[in-house]
């Protein structure tokens, strides 16, 4: 699979407080379970009611990627990042609940359809959902301390 262009992250989630931040990774996983950061994208929240349910998206940077074959794609979230100045005070924690399920939140991966010469290249776009049928509600709760592992997918 080869990716072009920025990935994008829908997600309905609860804040603890009105501020709070929610950093995306996008890393290739090879077998041994090694991982490779392929790109990176953030979003600060600064107006949220605390603890009520709030739907937003960000992309993640633009990337050209090529996942190998056998390899997975593992979508990993957490709350602070050094790359990111914290929209917190210093000391202040915080938490983000994402709701997952019904498809309110997904993940939009734009890849390139192979064998298509470099000049005519077709874009595509994978859209990757939470299952419909599914009709439990599940809440993965982010703290700041641990990144959580959402989803890994074979390729």
């Amino acid at each position: 699979m080869k990716i072009r262009g920025s990935p994008q992250v829908q997600l309905r989630v609860r804040p603890s407080q009105k501020r709070g931040m929610l950093v995306a990774y996008l890393y290739d996983v090879d077998q041994l379970g090694w991982g490779t950061v392929i790109t990176h994208g953030a979003r600060a929240v600064h107006w949220a009611t605390p603890g009520q349910s709030i739907d937003f998206s960000f992309d993640l940077n633009a990337t050209a990627y090529d996942v190998a074959p056998g390899h997975k794609l593992a979508l990993v979230f957490d709350t602070q990042d050094h790359l990111y100045g914290a929209p917190v005070r210093w000391g202040e924690a915080f938490s983000m609940t994402i709701e997952a399920g019904d498809g309110v939140s997904a993940f939009t991966l734009p890849t390139s359809v192979e064998g298509q010469a470099e000049s005519s290249r077709t874009r595509r776009t994978q859209r990757i959902r939470e299952g419909r049928k599914r009709t439990a509600k599940k809440e993965l709760s982010l703290n700041p301390l641990r990144p959580l592992r959402l989803a890994v997918r074979s390729f």
